[in-house]
């Protein structure tokens, strides 16, 4: 695998400068790495980095916020991250819509909202997915609300979500996160929203 050589400059054929998808699934490609492919893809829009045990997400020289700015979905999907401090250095990415973070080590996250003069965090972010993280506090769901743009979440095989029924769970989540249009697929209905409030 390309980690076998930790700390090695990929050798990189030339990629079409028009190229939209990547996937690097199964590789065991660093992070570091993955920066040191975006030159090279300038259009790139969908990135696809599952199963590769990463757990940091850059280092003091190659911040992630200066780097993918046509990026829409990244996916993360089965890795090692543990800090949510580690997904908040993608804040800045200017079109990211999709986030994909299941199966991941993230016990919580968080949202800190900007200074008055700064732009928001994940301004864009329209979605994410969390599934199969040991989530544990409701705090984690609440900090959902913070995000100005998601509008859709996946979340099941969490310890918040095995804790109590699945239809309470839902409004639960629901009530908590106002903006949300999509939970795990379903659409919130307005009837469904009212008897979460409610409830809540």
């Amino acid at each position: 695998t390309i980690r076998d050589s930790p700390g090695a400059h990929l050798q990189l054929r030339p990629f079409p400068s028009s190229l939209r998808v990547l996937v690097l699934n199964s590789t065991g490609i660093l992070w570091q790495q993955v920066l040191e492919v975006e030159p090279f893809v300038p259009e790139l829009e969908e990135l696809h980095v599952v199963d590769n045990g990463i757990s940091v997400l850059a280092d003091d020289s190659m911040p992630s916020s200066d780097h993918f700015p046509n990026l829409k979905l990244l996916n993360l999907e089965g890795n090692a991250i543990a800090d949510w401090s580690e997904i908040w250095r993608l804040r800045s990415l200017p079109r990211l819509a999709r986030l994909i973070l299941n199966r991941n080590r993230l016990a919580s996250l968080h949202y800190s909202r900007p200074d008055t003069d700064a732009p928001a965090a994940f301004a864009s972010l329209t979605a994410i997915h969390v599934s199969g993280n040991p989530l544990c506090s409701w705090s984690s769901i609440d900090a959902l609300h913070c995000f100005p743009a998601l509008r859709e979440l996946r979340i099941t095989n969490c310890p918040i979500t095995q804790s109590q029924g699945i239809t309470v769970t839902r409004l639960l989540i629901i009530a908590r996160v106002a903006q949300l249009q999509f939970l795990n697929g379903g659409l919130v209905r307005p009837k469904e929203r009212l008897d979460a409030e409610k409830m809540y």
